[in-house]
This record gives C-alpha cells, sequence and structure tokens, in this order.
C-alpha cells in the first residue's frame, strides 16, 4: 500500500514536471518566433481624414530599432503620435505581419483666438493648435487676452479672461444671431462684442453671462422684428438693457 503511493506520487511528480518541460519548451518556441525579424515593423500606417495630418503624425513617429510587432510597447508609440499639438487623442494596433496602425482624432477648432503675432485655432479644451492660414474657418473670435509670450502650437490657454469669452460663446451657440460672436476681453471691466451682423455690444464685467446672453438674444430678435438697426446694445446692466440706432 506504501509503495503504490510513493509510485503514484513519482509518477504525480515526473508528470507535473514533464509538463512544466513541454510549457516551457513550446513557450520559447512561440516567442522565438514572435520575436524573430520576421515580425519586426517595416511600415506605419496613419487613419486620419486629413492627409495634411497624416505626414505632420508620421513625423512624430520614432520607432526603436528591431521593434516587433509582437512584443514591442504600443503605448510609446501612442505617445509620440499624442504629442503632436493637432492630435486630441490616438490609438495604436497591429497589422500581420510588420505593419502598426495609428487611428487619430483630430483636434477640432471651436473658435479663432487673435494675438499681436498671429492668430490660432482653439479647441473646446482650449488647446492652441494650429496657426490660422489664409483660409479661415467661419468660427467665433477672441481678441484681446494678455500673454507674457508668442504662444506657440500645444499652449494651453488658462486666463480667466479667456474662459469667461469661451463661457460667452458657449452660451451664444444657442441662438443664430450669436453663433458667431466677436469678442474683445482687453478690458477685464468691459468686455466688447460684435455680432456677425455688425451690431457692437457692451458687456461690462464678465459677470451673469448667462442672463446677458439671453437679453441680448430677446434685444437682436426685438430688433429684427421691428426692421430696426441697432449701433450698439448694451447689456452691462441686463435689468436695464440699453441700444442705439444705427
Amino acid at each position: 500500500m506504501v509503495r503504490r503511493r510513493q509510485r503514484k506520487a513519482l509518477f504525480v511528480r515526473r508528470r507535473r514536471a514533464w509538463i512544466f518541460w513541454a510549457l516551457s519548451t513550446v513557450g520559447a518556441f512561440v516567442y522565438g518566433i514572435l520575436d524573430s525579424s520576421f515580425f519586426r515593423v517595416e511600415s506605419v500606417e496613419i487613419r486620419v481624414p486629413s492627409p495634411r495630418l497624416a505626414g505632420e503624425v508620421r513625423g512624430y513617429v520614432r520607432l526603436p530599432s528591431q521593434f516587433n510587432v509582437f512584443t514591442g510597447d504600443l503605448r510609446l508609440i501612442r505617445a509620440q503620435v499624442e504629442r503632436c499639438p493637432e492630435v486630441k487623442s490616438a490609438s495604436v494596433g497591429r497589422k500581420l505581419p510588420r505593419t502598426l496602425v495609428v487611428s487619430v482624432t483630430p483636434r477640432r477648432p471651436a473658435a479663432v483666438v487673435r494675438f499681436p503675432s498671429g492668430s490660432w485655432y482653439v479647441d473646446e479644451e482650449g488647446v492652441l493648435f494650429r496657426p490660422v492660414g489664409q483660409r479661415e474657418v467661419a468660427l467665433p473670435v477672441i481678441g484681446g487676452l494678455a500673454v507674457k509670450r508668442r504662444p506657440v502650437a500645444g499652449d494651453l490657454l488658462r486666463a480667466k479672461d479667456f474662459w469667461a469669452a469661451w463661457q460667452c460663446l458657449q452660451l451664444g451657440r444657442r441662438y443664430r444671431d450669436l453663433a458667431r460672436l466677436h469678442l474683445d476681453v482687453s478690458d477685464p471691466n468691459q468686455f466688447r462684442a460684435w455680432t456677425a451682423t455688425g451690431v457692437k455690444v457692451l458687456m461690462g464685467r464678465p459677470i451673469e453671462l448667462d442672463r446677458k446672453i439671453v437679453v441680448l438674444a430677446s434685444a437682436l430678435q426685438w430688433l429684427k422684428s421691428r426692421n430696426l438697426r441697432a449701433r450698439y446694445i448694451d447689456v452691462s446692466d441686463p435689468a436695464h438693457p440699453t441700444w442705439k440706432p444705427a
């Protein structure tokens, strides 16, 4: 009885050792194949709607030598791509046998910010990501921001004046007449704006902005219903707005 148990225990130990050896051998063989030069990355496919942006993104990709499509760290490539100011987020996948596929979500321009040195597109997160070219997209405009240095791509706007202006733009999007406001925030005590039709708006300090936008939209609608044009509308005191005929 004792010998039978000993033989059984020996058999179990030997079987476990054989299974471990087999798995180790197969694992080493598979890893050797996957880590071979056959799967060394030779090309990177950039998936993004704009050919111009695809070329820009490609310039940020720096593949390490011997980068393997299976064993290479894809997080490294994603971090490289997301350093491009125009990229909001990216994902990296594998395409056998030797290709990486980079899918890019680009930043979308939400407004134009004007500086003395030039104009920039800014996205909804407040990131400056591309200078405005000759063909400017029809967007709301923010001007008069105080800056300590020349802006560069990738800058995140943190100034209170910017976010107050941004709130104005977001509120204005609810109304057709205010969808493309041009804001001047150079005087923190007197925000000024111009509608798409050229009506000047005095907004006062950046407080009660939601009420001021509602009053402004109502005033523009009232003037339009009576076929009147205003030179300016003053909503500094939203309880007592005033206007001057054009």
